[in-house]
């Protein structure tokens, strides 16, 4: 049995919900009708619709990845989407800001660089899904994902680091690269704050590889911020924290002190691989 609520403009997609227990054992169904793009919804908000929906098929990418029996196929598709994700971060404008709240950006002067643009623009266009949304999922399944899809997720951060290394090609990139890493920092970083942190993976390794990318002058200026997080983990009072997100944190802190104060610190040179761009 189908019951449908919608404007009476024209076909929409469904979105459809099963409830057990009909007569006879049936299931009853009830169908609810969303208006289309296109009927009177601002762009932002259709903006928004289309990035709710990219942020669904990234998680749930992440998802089946994990999953043996689909493991190959959708890892090679989240592979393809994590590049994807890096080209949009250095050619997009303003790829980590909001939905834009006013008009999109005058377009830039004959010549300019598209990274340029993107560095330079206080706003997005408001009728695309924004490159950010992508960079959301990985960090919301790397803060609150089961262990397995969290090490997948992990994963994709090591690729879209090393493929934003390997396409920054201007000061320009590099600088977005800057923008890019010090938000995956700022967001991980919050997750050791959350409910969450006392019962699953929460980003601190995450943060460490992020560490050791940098330079120690690119890290110090992050540093109030992940000693804080680090210490709500180590000093928190209730006793149930998470032992690997224990450990990780303590391990951590004793590396982001060696990194911005240790010999090294004075040298501006970086543990490991590349520094992703000038500090």
């Amino acid at each position: 049995r189908a019951s449908a609520a919608a404007s009476p403009a024209a076909p929409a997609p469904m979105d459809v919900d099963e409830a057990e227990g009909g007569a006879g054992g049936r299931c009853e169904w009830s169908v609810y009708l969303e208006p289309p793009v296109g009927s009177g919804d601002s762009a932002e908000a259709c903006a928004a619709r289309d990035e709710s929906f990219l942020r669904e098929v990234a998680e749930g990418l992440y998802a089946a990845a994990a999953r043996p029996e689909v493991s190959d196929e959708a890892t090679h598709l989240l592979r393809g989407l994590t590049r994807h994700t890096a080209l949009l971060l250095l050619n997009a404008p303003a790829p980590l800001h909001p939905v834009a709240a006013g008009p999109p950006p005058p377009p830039p002067p004959a010549g300019t660089s598209l990274g340029a643009t993107a560095a330079a623009s206080p706003t997005p266009s408001p009728t695309a899904a924004r490159p950010r949304v992508l960079v959301d999922a990985l960090v919301a399944t790397l803060r609150s994902g089961p262990g397995n899809v969290v090490a997948v997720a992990s994963q994709m951060l090591t690729a879209l680091l090393s493929d934003l290394d390997a396409l920054a090609a201007s000061p320009a990139d590099s600088a977005l690269v800057d923008a890019v890493h010090a938000y995956l920092l700022r967001e991980l970083a919050h997750a050791a704050y959350d409910a969450d942190a006392h019962e699953a993976p929460c980003g601190v390794l995450e943060m460490a590889q992020l560490i050791r990318r940098r330079e120690p002058r690119w890290v110090l200026q992050h540093e109030v911020a992940v000693a804080t997080a680090l210490l709500s983990l180590c000093l928190d009072g209730s006793g149930d924290v998470h032992p690997d997100n224990l450990d990780a944190a303590r391990e951590l802190m004793l590396e982001l002190v060696r990194k911005c104060h240790g010999p090294s610190a004075g040298d501006g040179g970086g543990d490991g691989g590349g520094d992703g761009g000038g500090g």
